[in-house]
């Protein structure tokens, strides 16, 4: 009985009708997550008797449901239009120089607005992460963007991405919050 619960569940929710609703959702709730484990780690290393910073989380879900909605139409567009025997190849080539630099610019820029930072400031934290941020992507990405590209149905893409951005979100949040401390 309840796997075919779950599974009727996982159906609507990956239909044609609801995908970008659960793409939109899964993003900011997996980006929000990512930044509950950094927080944790941070705690344990630093300070444990930090309290949780939950407008910081909060900002993390947001930005990734404003995110969410620009993942699911990039991969309708890499599908629709990238296609034959070099496509994965493609798609990740596109992902990599033109979708990687916009999300990254989008964090950055986005976070930093609902942390309340002047846009001068936001634009100067990113310009100077933003190498970083993009050597470790071209490590990270790449791999998993050939497996999704080769072997992942379309349409569960999306939550397949959204499922490997928790270590990468993990990431994003360790840069954006702790790595400048580190920098001080």
């Amino acid at each position: 009985m309840m796997p075919y619960i779950i599974r009727s569940i996982a159906k609507k929710l990956f239909s044609k009708k609801y995908l970008l609703v659960t793409n939109t959702v899964s993003c900011g709730v997996l980006m929000g997550l990512g930044d509950c484990i950094v927080q944790n780690i941070e705690r344990k290393r630093t300070n444990p008797d930090k309290e949780h910073d939950w407008r910081r989380t909060g900002n993390m879900f947001l930005m990734g449901i404003v995110m969410g909605p620009f993942n699911h139409a990039w991969y309708s567009l890499l599908d629709k239009y990238i296609i034959g025997k070099q496509s994965v190849i493609g798609k990740i080539l596109l992902d990599q120089v033109c979708a990687s630099p916009f999300f990254a610019f989008s964090f950055f820029m986005g976070l930093g607005s609902l942390e309340g930072e002047p846009m001068e400031q936001s634009l100067t934290e990113f310009k100077s992460k933003f190498w970083r941020v993009y050597a470790t992507d071209w490590c990270f990405w790449p791999p998993c963007q050939f497996i999704n590209f080769r072997w992942v149905p379309p349409r569960y893409r999306v939550i397949y991405v959204n499922l490997l951005t928790l270590c990468w979100d993990a990431y994003l949040s360790y840069m954006k919050h702790d790595y400048k401390q580190a920098e001080l």
